[in-house]
């Protein structure tokens, strides 16, 4: 996931409920940055959670 924001605080909102999210793993952020506009370029990297149930 790659995007701009102009609030830190909705940044971490939404890398909190990455972490949460019961279908994927938050492998890793990318670097954060502030562009010249003021606002948060972000990315973070996500795989696919893996279900048991689907498991023989």
């Amino acid at each position: 996931i790659k995007g701009l924001t102009t609030s830190i605080t909705a940044l971490n909102a939404l890398e909190t409920s990455l972490r949460q999210d019961a279908s994927f793993h938050l492998n890793q952020r990318g670097a954060t940055q502030q562009d010249a506009q003021g606002r948060w370029q972000f990315e973070y990297q996500l795989t696919r959670k893996v279900s048991d149930e689907h498991v023989l």
